[in-house]
């Protein structure tokens, strides 16, 4: 039987305004796996930094609303940040010491053990750099530093707000590459806003889309394009194109396009893929060449917008 992760962060109906009147954030249910990558997308004044805020106790909630590591945030916050790194925007640097010293004063105030600066520079690629002056970094650079300063305490989660917002292509590829590299091989999950569509879509695991202060849509990237009803598709390539085109429709009941090269299939599930390729290894079909069909979470993104 399959169990789901558990959740390291949830919210439960979690309202907030700053007076009665008007309410930022309504009924709200953030599910965010342990291990995932959490893109929380939304248009200017959704309440994204709002919540992000709420997350990091720097907005007051209503008690037993909001859940980090499966614990209550109001009853357990010593515990539950001493796990946790954070970034909002633009990080908070002093601009006229070395990055290693911007580590350093952290480090001394957190009580963190000494050389866990130096493997942080490693991790985000800045020990040949550690010497200059901040003010001499790119924007990259800096971006680089301040998630370094919040993974000193080797946290579970990382929350970030909006972590490429003003950098540059080169410095949107580092980010990237760094925030897949903490996941994969440290395990770190990271919860992050972002206005990059584009960029979100080669980096998260799963999604959270907020409007207005409500969570209109939750799941993966594939389960929103089947929440707007479209469907995915997959590419394929065999060494008999149209023997493996006649028998998937068969069996499946599927119309498939054929350009001579690939097959065009769409499917519904990952189980679905799975029982095609074995009906096609079945049949003696060797298959060369199979990729999904890359979704446009733009177009999803504002296409689920508008029904909202």
């Amino acid at each position: 039987m399959y169990n789901s992760p558990p959740m390291i962060i949830e919210t439960q109906d979690l309202n907030f305004g700053f007076d009665r009147h008007r309410q930022l954030i309504k009924n709200l249910n953030i599910m965010v796996p342990r291990g995932s990558i959490y893109g929380f997308l939304g248009p200017n004044g959704a309440g994204k930094t709002t919540t992000i805020r709420l997350l990091l106790g720097l907005l007051s909630a209503v008690p037993n609303k909001i859940y980090l590591f499966r614990q209550p945030l109001e009853e357990n916050k010593m515990s539950i940040f001493s796990r946790i790194g954070a970034l909002i925007e633009q990080p908070s640097l002093y601009e006229h010491l070395s990055g290693r010293d911007n580590l350093i004063v952290t480090q001394r105030l957190r009580n963190i053990r000494a050389n866990r600066v130096e493997e942080v520079l490693k991790i985000v690629d800045l020990h040949k750099d550690a010497r200059k002056r901040v003010s001499a970094y790119s924007m990259g650079m800096k971006q680089r530093l301040g998630i370094a300063i919040a993974l000193l305490a080797e946290p579970d989660l990382l929350i970030l707000d909006e972590p490429i917002n003003g950098l540059d292509p080169n410095g949107i590829i580092e980010i990237r590459e760094l925030l897949i590299k903490l996941n994969q091989e440290n395990g770190t999950s990271i919860f992050l806003s972002s206005h990059q569509l584009p960029e979100i879509e080669k980096l998260v695991t799963h999604l959270g889309i907020i409007d207005n202060g409500q969570l209109i849509f939750q799941g993966t990237i594939q389960d929103l394009g089947f929440a707007q009803g479209r469907h995915s598709h997959l590419k394929i390539e065999t060494n008999d194109n149209t023997k493996a085109q006649i028998l998937i429709e068969e069996t499946f009941g599927l119309r498939l396009s054929n350009d001579g090269n690939y097959l065009e299939v769409t499917y519904g599930d990952k189980e679905q893929i799975a029982s095609l390729c074995n009906l096609l290894v079945s049949a003696g079909i060797s298959i060369f060449h199979i990729e999904k069909a890359k979704s446009d979470l733009e177009s999803l993104f504002l296409n689920i917008l508008k029904k909202a």
